[in-house]
C-alpha cells in the first residue's frame, strides 16, 4: 500500500494557476493554430495536455460548425461590426 504524501495548502495555492495559466495556453494555441499542434510545442506538453488539446479541438470544430466559424479563428457567416 502505498502511502500519500501530506499535501500543503501552499503547494495547491500555486499548483492551480499553473495549471490554469497552461489550459489557457493550450486553448489559445488551439485557436491559432488550428488543427495541429506544432512540433516543438507537443515535445513540451505531458500526454495529458494534449489529449486536451486534441479533446479542444474536436469542440472548436463542433461550435465552428454550428456559427460559421473557421479553424483559423476567422470569422465568416455573421458580421459582428456596429453600424
Amino acid at each position: 500500500m502505498r502511502t500519500r504524501l501530506p499535501v500543503s495548502g501552499l503547494f495547491i495555492r500555486q499548483l492551480i494557476p499553473f495549471r490554469s495559466t497552461r489550459l489557457d495556453r493550450i486553448q489559445r494555441i488551439a485557436w491559432e493554430s488550428g488543427k495541429q499542434l506544432p512540433p516543438h510545442i507537443q515535445e513540451k506538453m505531458s500526454a495529458g495536455e494534449q489529449k486536451y488539446f486534441r479533446d479542444y479541438v474536436k469542440l472548436i470544430d463542433e461550435y465552428s460548425k454550428n456559427v460559421g466559424l473557421k479553424m483559423n479563428g476567422k470569422l465568416s457567416g455573421f458580421d459582428l461590426s456596429v453600424d
